[in-house]
């Protein structure tokens, strides 16, 4: 039975629960959905997109049977369910390209000058030998990776150093360990707090909805035309209260602020958003010629 005889997934759910439509029929329709909300929201992200194939794909079975039918249509529930997902996925992949380009920065940083260019032979075997030169003077990039600003840029991720990173960042920036330990432990205190009033508000905001819906179950319920206006007053009251907790609850990072980073070392805070800022930006492009280059070279 294929499906452009019924127009949903739920239409097919249902003919499945009565036996009309085969298992497979339903796997393989519920799949291709979930794969084209992937897509949609992947588009060009081909890190995100492998990452929901490995992690996510072989899962739909299992989500499709946990699904129960109690009105609401099994398309919504794969769409939510995918969407957070992936979105999911994209914050892992986000979170492992700036740890790979935090490790990449240290990495170069700690060789010597006469050294560059046979690590960048080495590291971009595909690169001409004009590509190789120009990055070997990128910049004076032994300026732009300079200690101070490398050091900005790992305590902006203090919540990932471990011990190894660390060590390395103490090897460049000529700290102690146990100073660099006294930084990040304060900066994930800072962090630690900030988590603490996201669950606070993610606490506010589940009991501004369970309000909501007992309103909500009471408007139902009430006939007296009287009593249903203030009601609704009050549901339209607590969905604004939703509403605003969720704005909240969207702007929470886990990051350090450029004022805590400041604080930490004693430095002012808009040297830590400039150097933060040029720095990221600085390796974001010159490393990404490489994975320019092998795209170039895989169509050819």
């Amino acid at each position: 039975m294929k499906k452009d005889e019924h127009k949903t997934l739920t239409e097919l759910y249902l003919l499945h629960q009565k036996g009309m439509v085969p298992w497979n029929t339903l796997k393989n329709e519920t799949e291709i959905y979930c794969y084209e909300i992937a897509c949609h929201m992947f588009r060009d992200q081909d890190a995100c997109m492998t990452a929901f194939v490995e992690q996510v794909f072989d899962k739909i079975p299992a989500m499709l049977q946990k699904f129960q039918y109690k009105g609401h249509p099994l398309e919504h529930y794969l769409s939510k369910t995918i969407t957070l997902r992936c979105k999911a996925i994209r914050c892992r992949v986000a979170r492992k390209r700036q740890r790979e380009l935090l490790c990449r920065c240290y990495h170069y940083a700690s060789f010597e000058n006469d050294l560059k260019r046979e690590w960048f032979a080495a590291e971009y075997p595909n690169q001409n030998a004009f590509f190789i030169e120009e990055a070997n003077d990128y910049g004076s990039i032994r300026k732009t990776t300079s200690p101070k600003k490398i050091l900005l840029l790992a305590l902006r991720e203090a919540e990932m150093l471990d011990d190894p990173l660390i060590g390395k960042l103490s090897e460049i920036t000529g700290k102690s360990v146990d100073t660099l330990v006294d930084m990040v432990t304060q900066l994930r205190a800072c962090i630690e707090e900030r988590k603490s009033r996201y669950h606070q508000l993610k606490e506010r905001r589940n009991s501004a909805f369970a309000k909501m819906i007992e309103l909500e179950i009471k408007l139902w319920e009430c006939n007296d035309p009287a009593e249903r206006t203030p009601l609704r007053e009050a549901i339209v009251h607590q969905q604004e209260r939703i509403r605003k907790l969720d704005v909240q609850l969207r702007n929470k990072h886990w990051h350090p602020t450029q004022s805590e980073i400041a604080e930490v070392i004693g430095i002012p805070k808009g040297t830590v958003g400039s150097a933060i800022h040029y720095l990221h930006c600085s390796f974001e492009n010159f490393f990404s010629a490489d994975d320019e280059s092998d795209g170039e070279s895989n169509a050819a």
